[in-house]
């Protein structure tokens, strides 16, 4: 099983998750976390880059932070992707306090000022 040095994960620790929220803050993470629909867990902190996996909707997802800055984002999603994480969701401070709101049932918009509600 290969891994990726800087967020410390491999396909094991990610259990087939293809989804990621991208917090800027670890601690937004954990928040992210809460509202995943059942029992996600903490599966890394190497540096500023923590990781939980849950589940929504039955399907494997990470909130992993990101960092602050270019350079950081670049090796998170690099690394992500080295993973098979194909669907990357920044989050921004406004869109949080709609996740808060909405939980498992919103996206956000292009702009990340805005959510829009998913069906079921």
């Amino acid at each position: 099983m290969s891994g990726v040095y800087h967020l410390g994960l491999d396909e094991g620790k990610i259990e087939e998750a293809r989804f990621a929220f991208l917090p800027g803050d670890p601690d937004r993470v954990k928040f992210i976390a809460q509202n995943f629909d059942s029992n996600s867990k903490e599966i890394a902190y190497k540096r500023e880059y923590r990781s939980c996996l849950g589940k929504m909707k039955g399907k494997s997802v990470l909130a992993t932070c990101i960092g602050m800055g270019g350079l950081s984002t670049s090796i998170a999603v690099e690394e992500l992707a080295q993973l098979e994480v194909k669907t990357f969701i920044r989050i921004s401070p406004t869109w949080l306090s709609s996740f808060r709101h909405y939980s498992t049932k919103t996206l956000p918009s292009t702009n990340g000022a805005h959510t829009c509600r998913l069906t079921n």
